[in-house]
């Protein structure tokens, strides 16, 4: 049976279902916590535009369309996260200041000014690996989630987290 005549055998609700196991499964995989639901129509337009040609079993068509619309959302995501200044919220929701905010509060408006000037120069000099880990975690993301998406263990991603922090202590003061 063709994977186009499978399809078409199952209704929509299972569908749909597999769509999402397999876009969890494929979340898993990379180590990321997605909702599935987030990425069911994207992996659907894959499916359907490689149903009429597919060269393999169902499962493994719709979980290859999984994987490449995760990977595009995740491309997406390490674009643009760079070019965003990050709120950071406490335990209990409120709203603490932007990291660069964070970083720069040192007391007097000179001290602060100085501060985020170091930051940025700092920052600019850091690699796309380092900018996404300095980026992920003012998202709010730990090593374990920021780790599949810079190809790391978490160990590698801490690591590199403690040789940063290290540099950056002579700018703290």
């Amino acid at each position: 049976m063709s994977a186009k005549t499978e399809w078409e055998a199952l209704s929509e609700q299972a569908q749909y279902k597999m769509l999402l196991g397999c876009i969890v499964k494929a979340a898993q995989k990379r180590g990321a916590k997605v909702n599935p639901c987030d990425y069911a129509g994207d992996t659907w337009l894959r499916v359907m535009e490689k149903l009429d040609d597919a060269d393999c079993d169902l499962p493994l068509l719709v979980y290859r369309a999984a994987q490449m619309a995760l990977q595009k959302a995740f491309r997406h995501d390490k674009k643009y996260a760079a070019a965003a200044d990050y709120e950071i919220k406490s335990k209990d929701g409120d709203g603490m200041g932007s990291v660069l905010e964070l970083i720069a509060g040192a007391g007097s408006v000179e001290n602060e000014a100085v501060t985020r000037v170091d930051f940025s120069v700092f920052y600019a000099a850091l690699d796309a690996v380092n900018r996404e880990i300095v980026n992920g975690l003012g998202a709010g993301y730990s090593a374990r989630e920021i780790a599949p998406s810079v190809n790391m263990t978490h160990t590698a991603v801490n690591n590199r987290v403690a040789r940063m922090r290290e540099a950056l202590r002579p700018c703290m003061g």
